[in-house]
């Protein structure tokens, strides 16, 4: 319930934000463009364990390229300030997979990603303008085990992310830019349960996971 109500709040605040902006915006534009970069995932999975034994709990990283796809309507609201709401859809390679002499393999991914975001963009200079970015999207995150005489899960689902972001872009010809962007994402609290082979429940696990990605990337306003 908490998560929908999150939610809500998150989108509304986007919305009033849109409608603030635009009641005071100059002549705005629909623009696209793509991104290339790295992305890193952090899963902390805990195990609470349905027999007398604490709890353990683990720190796996993945890492690997990304690309991505980007829309959106961006409006100036005077000569420094722009805003836009964007769409952004992504895929990475970032997997963390390990296999061990139980023997059990374990992977761990987050891919795809779709969010959707506020960007200010205020001008630093005539041709380099700072961007910001917050947002709430979803990603779909995996988390597997195989294994013939242990336990063993196999989690996927789309769960919410919280997305904030920071960057630079640089224009050089009119409706182009290119810029660097670096984002960070927390995801809400997913838990599921493992079983024995025979069926038997053997733990609970619960993660937090988040992503970092740093990209490049270029748009341009439609119409140009």
């Amino acid at each position: 319930m908490l998560r929908r109500y999150t939610i809500v709040i998150l989108i509304q605040v986007l919305i009033m934000g849109l409608m603030v902006c635009t009641g005071s915006a100059q002549a705005g534009s629909f623009y696209t463009g793509a991104e290339i970069g790295y992305a890193s995932h952090r899963f902390k999975p805990e195990y609470d364990y349905t027999y007398d034994r604490p709890n353990s709990g683990f720190v796996n990283m993945a890492y690997g390229s990304e690309i991505g796809w980007i829309g959106g309507y961006r409006f100036n609201l005077n000569d420094q300030i722009a805003a836009g709401v964007q769409g952004r859809f992504g895929i990475n390679t970032a997997e963390w997979s390990v296999d061990t002499p139980s023997p059990s393999q374990l992977n761990y991914r987050i891919s795809p990603v779709a969010v959707i975001s506020f960007q200010p963009d205020i001008a630093v200079t005539k041709t380099l303008s700072l961007m910001l970015e917050a947002g709430i999207g979803q990603g779909l995150i995996k988390e597997k085990k195989d294994a013939p005489s242990s336990s063993r899960y196999d989690f996927s689902d789309w769960t919410t992310g919280y997305l904030a972001g920071v960057g630079l872009k640089y224009h050089f010809v009119a409706g182009v830019s290119f810029f660097v962007m670096y984002r960070y994402m927390a995801y809400d609290k997913i838990d599921y349960q493992t079983f024995l082979p025979d069926g038997t429940h053997w733990e609970t696990v619960s993660d937090r996971p988040s992503s970092t990605t740093i990209s490049l990337g270029f748009s341009w306003d439609i119409g140009h």
